[in-house]
Parts: structure tokens; C-alpha cells; sequence
């Protein structure tokens, strides 16, 4: 098994643990008894260990390799959501269930602020430059994959018993990751450092840009992600079972289009003026679709592009501050962990203000992302970001490097 197909397994479950969660938060809403605003910030919880971890999540893959790293977070992160699950079927008080539940919620933070560091160096590792913007998209096509199993699964344990679908997930991400990180990966330490190349660290200052761009969209999806299922249930009138059932099928489906849209894109079209006008016209559509949206075609064209438009996206500005700091993989994976965590908190605690005080709008922001996000590239494109200075490796011993603090 290559390098980066260990670095699937984990990541395919994180999407498919997330997507079972985000899937089902109208039946944990209504299950549960807490509303909207309650699940808000018990799901945004889980995020505030990754913003302060996953930079240091990213310095210990450099210094203990991709898997010790893998192996650690992912037992965290499963532990986190078997503990949630045991809450939720233990049905204690209200108080006693938002305790355990921002406890699990912790627990998967911790880990979930290593995972993406550690299989994103791991799956770069030994490819050159050129190829780096594919093989991300590549990883990010295992992410949309847990995110299409875990709607498609939920939807159909909607039929039967919602408890039952999001135990049977547990499981299934459970096997994947002992299945690439236990027998295959066992004594490995992958590092996916570039030889020969400088290891400046890079300050957070000088790429304040792409880091602003990250955060933004990542907020924009976190409102999205988390008033997809309630806003469904709330524009059609239907009960929490055929919501969930439904808002498996959107998130399925939107799934679809990033695997697709993100593999196809980033193995064909190159160039920063054709990358813009694809993912501007893909995320504006997909925001004016959903913000006029008032039938399950509608939602579902609205969200398909508004996915494609992400997918395409998020692979570039990753291989723009790769290409930049090629000797910082570990640590930029870390960063933008950091930051899109930063982004989905705060969307989703929006998403719960939405949906507590304008649910039948609660997406009608979303069209502003698109003019926000190409206001930001003329700033990349002016503090050189987008000419990453490239040692030869001959040079490398010769380059006087000064260690910055980050």
C-alpha cells in the first residue's frame, strides 16, 4: 500500500464520521431535546482544540513522522464519537448531556487537529512540486468520499433507526483506520520533508492573505453545513426523519461533485485566471441557488456547485504556501488545519444564530463569499505568493537560514 493511500483512511473517516453527525442534526435535535443554538456550540466545541493544536500537531509530524501521529489523533477522534453516541443513547438530563457531549466533542478535537496535517504531509511525501496540487485534490476526493457514505448511509438508516446508522459509521471508521494505520503502517515514519531545500519557518504575517481566504470560505461552508438540515425541514414542512433522509441525499450527492469537479480540475486546468473565474462562477452560483432555493431541486443544484466551487479552491491555496515554504509541510498543513477550524467554528455558531432568529433565510449570506474571496486575490498575488522562490537542491547547503519564531 503507497503512502497515499495510508493517508486515506483516516481522512475518509473524518468525513465520514462529520457528514453521519451533520446529517443527522435534526434528529439530535429533536432527540435530544436542546435546540438549534445548544448543538451550535456543542459541535463548535470540538473545534477550538484543533485552532490551538494543529500547529503543533504539524511540528510533531516533522519530528515523529505522519503515522505515530495518525495512530495517536485518530484514537481520539473515535473516542470522541463513541462517547457522544453513548450519551446520546444513555439520555441523560439536559445538563449531564451537554457535559458529556462538549467532553466528546474536546476529545475529537484534539485529535482531528493532527489528522489533516499528518495525512496531508504523508500523502505529499516523495512527489515533486507539480504534483502537488493534484495529489491534494486527491486527498481532499477521500474527504468528499466519507462525506458521500456518510449521507447516503444515514439516509438510508433513516428508514429504520437513525441511532443505529450512526453506530454502524463508528464502525466502519473504526476498520479503516486499523486497516491503513495498524498492519501496513507499522514502523513507518514518513516525514514528507523536500531534501535539500531550506527550512525557513514562515511567520503567520506573510501569508496573511491566504490564510484570510481560508478562513473565510471555511466559514461560509461551516454556516452552510450546519443549516443545510434544518433549514430543509423548515422550507419544505417535513418531519426530522425526511429531513435527515433528505439532507443525506443533498450532502451525497454534493459529495459527488467535489470528488469529481476537484480531480478532474486540478489534473487539466492550471493557472491562477482560470482557477478564479471557475470557482468565482461555480461559488456565486451555488450561493444565488441556494439563497432563492424552495424545492429539493433547487437545494440540491445550489449545493452541488457551491461544493464543486470549494473543491476546486481549496487544493490551490494549499499548493500556493506548499510551493512558497517547501520545507514546512507539516507545519503549513498544521496552519491551515488551524484556520479552516477557525472558519467552520465561527460558521457555525452564524448557522445557529440563523437558524435561531431568521431560519426561513438562514441562507441567504451565502452568495457573498464569491466577491469576497476574489476581493482577497489581488492581496495574494501582490505580496508574491503566487512566485514561490525555489532553491535548487545544490544551493541548499550554501543558503544562510535565520529560524524565525512563528
Amino acid at each position: 500500500m503507497t503512502r497515499g493511500m495510508d493517508a486515506w483512511g483516516p481522512v475518509l473517516t473524518m468525513g465520514l464520521l462529520q457528514a453521519a453527525l451533520t446529517t443527522s442534526l435534526p434528529w439530535l435535535i429533536e432527540t435530544s431535546g436542546l435546540s438549534a443554538g445548544y448543538w451550535a456550540v456543542i459541535m463548535a466545541a470540538g473545534m477550538v482544540p484543533v485552532m490551538a493544536g494543529a500547529p503543533v500537531w504539524g511540528r510533531f509530524v516533522e519530528r515523529n513522522g505522519s503515522y505515530w501521529v495518525l495512530r495517536h489523533t485518530m484514537a481520539l477522534v473515535l473516542t470522541g464519537y463513541f462517547l457522544l453516541l453513548g450519551a446520546i443513547l444513555w439520555a441523560p438530563s439536559a445538563g449531564w448531556l451537554i457535559g458529556i457531549a462538549l467532553l466528546a466533542r474536546l476529545f475529537h478535537g484534539v485529535g482531528a487537529g493532527g489528522v489533516f496535517p499528518a495525512a496531508q504531509t504523508l500523502a505529499l511525501s516523495g512527489a515533486v512540486p507539480a504534483q502537488w496540487s493534484f495529489r491534494l485534490a486527491r486527498l481532499q476526493a477521500a474527504t468528499h468520499s466519507g462525506r458521500l457514505l456518510g449521507p447516503v448511509g444515514m439516509a438510508a438508516a433513516a428508514l429504520v433507526t437513525v441511532l443505529g446508522g450512526l453506530v454502524a459509521m463508528g464502525l466502519v471508521g473504526l476498520a479503516l483506520s486499523a486497516l491503513h494505520l495498524l498492519p501496513q503502517g507499522s514502523g513507518r515514519t514518513a516525514s514528507g520533508r523536500t531534501p535539500g531545500l531550506s527550512p525557513e519557518i514562515p511567520l503567520w504575517r506573510e501569508a496573511w492573505p491566504v490564510y484570510t481566504l481560508a478562513l473565510v470560505l471555511t466559514a461560509f461552508v461551516g454556516v452552510l453545513q450546519f443549516v443545510l438540515g434544518p433549514w430543509i425541514r423548515h422550507i419544505l414542512g417535513i418531519g426530522a426523519d425526511q429531513a435527515t433522509a433528505l439532507t443525506g441525499l443533498v450532502l451525497a450527492t454534493a459529495s459527488v461533485s467535489g470528488v469529481v469537479s476537484g480531480l478532474v480540475v486540478h489534473r487539466w486546468v492550471s493557472g491562477i485566471v482560470p482557477l478564479s473565474a471557475l470557482w468565482f462562477c461555480l461559488l456565486l452560483g451555488g450561493g444565488l441557488g441556494l439563497a432563492t432555493a424552495a424545492s429539493p431541486a433547487g437545494i440540491l443544484a445550489g449545493v452541488v456547485l457551491f461544493s464543486a466551487g470549494v473543491a476546486v479552491l481549496t487544493p490551490w491555496y494549499g499548493m500556493v504556501l506548499r510551493a512558497r515554504w517547501p520545507q514546512a509541510h507539516g507545519l503549513v498543513a498544521g496552519r491551515l488545519t488551524s484556520i479552516h477550524t477557525w472558519g467552520y467554528a465561527v460558521g457555525t455558531l452564524a448557522g445557529g444564530g440563523l437558524l435561531e432568529w431568521r431560519p426561513e433565510n438562514a441562507t441567504t449570506v451565502l452568495p457573498l463569499l464569491a466577491p469576497v474571496l476574489l476581493a482577497l486575490i489581488p492581496f495574494v498575488w501582490r505580496r508574491g505568493l503566487l512566485e514561490p522562490a525555489r532553491l535548487r537542491p545544490g544551493e541548499a547547503g550554501q543558503e544562510k537560514v535565520a529560524r524565525q519564531p512563528s
